[in-house]
């Protein structure tokens, strides 16, 4: 990826949800802070960002996206997967 596109995703609004509950943790302004909540590198967290792949961070089992959730996926549930 190049830095203007890194860039694009760093300045994106994020929502993360509790994986299992599907309840809105916080939203952020940027991936950035995102990732200074959960004290990670904010490219950890845009590899996760809008798939169906929870992530465990904080220890929590999070989803990352990039619009406020609706609802849940067409054709199926979330996945965990320990990454």
């Amino acid at each position: 990826m190049d830095t203007h596109s890194l860039r694009k995703f760093n300045n994106l609004n994020v929502w993360v949800y509790d994986t299992l509950t599907l309840e809105l943790i916080d939203s952020f302004s940027s991936m950035q802070k995102a990732a200074d909540y959960f004290n990670v590198d904010y490219r950890s967290l845009l590899k996760h960002l809008d798939t169906k792949l929870a992530t465990n961070k904080k220890s929590r089992w999070i989803l990352v996206f990039s619009k406020e959730l609706t609802s849940p996926p067409i054709g199926g549930g979330w996945i965990i997967k320990k990454c």
